[in-house]
């Protein structure tokens, strides 16, 4: 008579961010759940699926941009002034700090000129499309509008940048038309790209989980009326903040600032 093997089988585990890396979207809000038990953020209160904790998480990260000011914030990013335009579009920036202007016969350090749109229009020239062509001298930092069909919004003297409507967009803009394409070499503070699937980071995520985490509860609280769980939270992350702001603090005697490249010719 043979033996009779038993085979027992198991079923595969269920793919949760329970097993994911707690530096990345997921495992902070693996964090964010257990630190505030908001089960009703999560589609049936299933971990791995969200239903809205992953804006709080987005929104603390933006928070914590704002709160410090750490080198890792800071970006030299370049971009592209065709011949005709007087402005860039720019993503995620936060505070711009220099700008410079690489054109065919060298680079140019511009002006900051830091107005208000209406008060740049009023000092400069209004319309913007009544601006001269020529090489920029002075730049803004505003934010613009574009309609539901794509076009610029305009405001009732005709003119073609204002804010109000839909879509809003940040700009640099020039006090004059580009003659020649030109390259826009900025240094600034930049927000944290927004966190969309489990596997994403940041450096908030990467270096700080357990921080990120906090921020997002503080940041849900706001929406709230519990006051004792948003000073809780509040107390938490202000206690983490100046930790990171001491140990930022020491480590800026022994570093370097980020400096703008060598003025060369293109």
């Amino acid at each position: 008579m043979s033996e009779q093997t038993i085979v027992t089988r198991t079923a595969a585990p269920a793919a949760t961010t329970a097993n994911v890396a707690e530096n990345t979207l997921g495992g902070v809000r693996r964090r964010f759940i257990e630190l505030t038990g908001r089960k009703n953020l999560l589609v049936g209160g299933r971990i791995n699926e969200d239903k809205g904790a992953n804006n709080y998480i987005n929104a603390g990260q933006t928070h914590l941009d704002g709160r410090l000011d750490l080198p890792e914030s800071r970006e030299r990013v370049r971009l592209e002034l065709d011949t005709g335009e007087y402005q860039v579009q720019v993503e995620r920036l936060y505070n711009l700090e220099s700008l410079r202007l690489i054109t065919s016969s060298g680079a140019i350090d511009l002006t900051k000129k830091r107005v208000k749109e209406q008060s740049f229009k009023s000092q400069m020239k209004a319309p913007f499309s009544a601006f001269e062509s020529g090489t920029p001298a002075n730049w803004t930092f505003s934010t613009v509008s574009i309609n539901r069909d794509n076009t610029l919004a305009a405001d009732p003297g005709g003119d073609d940048l204002l804010t109000g409507s839909s879509h809003q967009y940040k700009v640099i803009l020039f006090d004059a038309k580009a003659d020649e394409d030109i390259i826009v070499e900025i240094l600034g503070r930049f927000q944290s790209e927004t966190l969309v699937s489990d596997d994403d980071t940041t450096f908030w995520v990467e270096n700080f989980p357990e921080m990120s985490a906090i921020a997002a509860a503080f940041m849900s609280e706001k929406d709230h009326s519990d006051g004792a769980r948003y000073n809780l939270y509040a107390n938490m992350l202000n206690f983490e903040i100046q930790r990171i702001d001491d140990i930022s603090a020491v480590n800026e005697m022994s570093g370097t600032e980020i400096e703008m490249e060598p003025n060369y010719t293109m």
